[in-house]
């Protein structure tokens, strides 16, 4: 279980370091495009979409431990256990299935950790556009021939979408959480 815990905060810890560094070149200098943001928080997506898929795995051995923990300790301890507790082992370690589909354990990590991150990386889009303006904030907000209008539209409707995944999704709940 340490193993796969060391391998979700891993991923965690790419997202915040790449995060403060992309934030310290975009205030380093004026000169630098407010879409360094943007380009983090696509970045951000993609790990949390690996953080994803790896918390399925995490969540799968969890159950398997909790069952160890339960059953096996219990039985020798009290001389009670769960029944058929080595069957169930045993079916999930020869046919290992996930419990929590794709968009649980992304809903989970967004909830849990990248939902400060991704805040974090508003706030500090919105301060290179508002700190670094040489025009009107919506016209400041353009990238390439992109208007800036529709870069806030998508970054509001990115916003919504992880809103809605992180607080409407339903909710999964780990066995001792």
């Amino acid at each position: 279980m340490v193993s796969y815990r060391i391998r979700l905060d891993t991923t965690t810890n790419w997202a915040i370091v790449t995060n403060v560094g992309l934030t310290t070149v975009a205030f380093s200098n004026a000169d630098v495009s407010h879409a360094v943001f943007l380009f983090a928080m696509v970045l951000t997506f993609f790990f949390l979409q690996l953080e994803a898929r790896r918390f399925r795995v995490y969540e799968l051995s969890h159950r398997r431990v909790r069952l160890l923990e339960r059953s096996f300790y219990g039985e020798v301890l009290t001389g009670q256990g769960e029944p058929n507790w080595r069957e169930t082992l045993a079916v999930s370690l020869r046919e290992p299935s996930h419990t929590m589909s794709h968009v649980q354990a992304f809903a989970w990590r967004l909830r849990r950790n990248y939902l400060w991150i991704y805040l974090g990386l508003l706030l500090v889009w919105l301060m290179k556009l508002e700190l670094f303006q040489t025009s009107d904030f919506i016209a400041q907000a353009h990238v390439a021939a992109i208007p800036g209008w529709l870069v806030i539209f998508i970054v509001l409707v990115f916003y919504s979408f992880g809103g809605v995944l992180a607080f409407w999704v339903g909710r999964y709940r780990l066995e001792d959480d």
